[in-house]
């Protein structure tokens, strides 16, 4: 399970990253400092191609190191799902068994830590996306960030977590004048 702890912590620290495109990426995605991306979901529903480029801290750096494959060529995959021998229906095939394994394990260490949420890989991308926004990161950051077309889409992503947010609001609201008596 800890590689599959790693993974979600990776897709945490990599923009809430999609699993498909964790298993996508190849040694030439690194430029230094940064990792660079096209989303696998919209590579075919896209006109114009915007690539995620993010910052990699030494957490996500580590991960590599640790379970990343050893780099032959810059073409090589940083991780051992897919390979250049399989076909696009192959790859499909792949990136889903490896998805729902991933899953399935942290089900497991969800039950082992005893957490009411499943971990899944779309927990560690809204937790990415969750934490940014209430840290007063704006949404367009956000929004870029999660490789999304418009903010709009970003909003919509994000509504759900926003209830706790006006309920510090409110609280706030409530308690103003209350300190001065």
């Amino acid at each position: 399970h800890a590689q599959a702890k790693a993974m979600f912590l990776f897709i945490y620290y990599c923009n809430g990253m999609n699993f498909s495109d964790v298993m996508n990426l190849r040694y030439e995605n690194i430029d230094g400092d940064f990792l660079h991306f096209y989303r696998q979901k919209t590579i075919r529903t896209r006109k114009e191609q915007v690539p995620v480029r993010l910052f990699l801290i030494d957490e996500a750096k580590e991960i590599i190191a640790q379970f990343g494959q050893k780099m032959e060529t810059t073409k090589s995959y940083i991780f051992d799902y897919l390979n250049d021998t399989m076909t696009d229906e192959e790859k499909y095939t792949k990136r889903k068994y490896h998805r729902d394994q991933f899953n399935k394990r942290l089900k497991t260490i969800t039950k082992m830590i005893g957490l009411t949420t499943n971990l899944s890989s779309y927990v560690a991308r809204h937790s990415w996306a969750t934490t940014l926004l209430r840290h007063d990161i704006p949404i367009g950051f956000i929004s870029k960030g999660l490789g999304h077309s418009s903010i709009l889409t970003t909003e919509k992503y994000l509504a759900d977590f926003t209830d706790e947010r006006k309920k510090d609001v409110g609280n706030i609201l409530s308690n103003i004048g209350k300190e001065d008596t």
